[in-house]
């Protein structure tokens, strides 16, 4: 009879939560593994072989470019991608961004837009909050207005 549950939020080898229903608050949209361990009544454990992979996305929220991405872009990129094109990306206006080909409508994980920044393979870099912004508006379909 299994007697205690163990939950590593973070899989980090250090297990955070105990019990066989809990809940969990993630604090960002993204990808997060998760383990699991189990002991029984004699005290033998078991993890399982490869970990829950928990994705956490933002309630839709209609953000437009017009609204509120194009400043929160302007605000964090425009030293390099507002009237230029640094790295073949120009932000300088919807179309623009559109033609720079870095954001896929409905697919944030495919738009380097936010993956770079995610990533943090970008110099500049929005709040948690404004990257759960862009990505939102991706998966809602990068709406202009």
């Amino acid at each position: 009879m299994i007697v205690n549950y163990e939950w590593d939020w973070d899989n980090n080898g250090t297990f955070d939560q105990t019990g066989a229903s809990v809940n969990h608050t993630f604090d960002m949209a993204g990808t997060y593994n998760v383990q699991f361990r189990v002991t029984d009544d004699e005290g033998a454990t078991d993890v399982l072989d490869t970990p829950l992979v928990i994705t956490i996305t933002p309630a839709q929220t209609g953000y437009t470019w017009d609204g509120e991405i194009e400043a929160i872009l302007h605000s964090t990129c425009s030293p390099c991608h507002v009237n230029n094109s640094s790295g073949g990306v120009n932000l300088t206006t919807y179309q623009t961004m559109l033609d720079s080909d870095v954001v896929v409508p409905g697919q944030p994980m495919s738009s380097k837009l936010y993956t770079e920044i995610y990533q943090g393979k970008h110099l500049a870099t929005p709040t948690s909050g404004e990257l759960d912004m862009i990505y939102q508006w991706i998966e809602d379909g990068a709406l202009e207005n």
